[in-house]
């Protein structure tokens, strides 16, 4: 991000100031959610954030409706991984679900 012209100068200071490359973290308790990174799918930057306090998992784009998955390749998406990481995330691509299910 840090090469996108939207991002230089005093846009600068949009930029992240944590970034993590496969789980983070964030806060404790019933408040903390955890952020992951399974790999490419619609784009190379896709986060499943896992509230565990209420079981739930958000995947963004990754599940964004019930049709062909869009894949964003100008971003770094992936037809030929999103396989993958749907499996990682927790996903039963053998049972057809187009859902997470992975335990939080």
């Amino acid at each position: 991000m840090m090469k996108m012209d939207a991002f230089k100068g005093a846009n600068a200071k949009f930029l992240p100031k944590r970034t993590f490359k496969d789980k983070l973290t964030l806060g404790s308790g019933k408040d903390r959610m955890d952020l992951y990174y399974f790999g490419r799918g619609h784009t190379n930057g896709d986060t499943w954030i896992v509230y565990p306090a209420v079981r739930v998992m958000q995947t963004g784009d990754i599940f964004a409706w019930k049709d062909a998955p869009l894949i964003d390749t100008a971003n770094g998406g992936s037809g030929l991984e999103y396989p993958d990481t749907h499996r990682q995330g927790g996903c039963d691509d053998n049972q057809g679900r187009r859902y997470a299910h992975r335990r939080a």
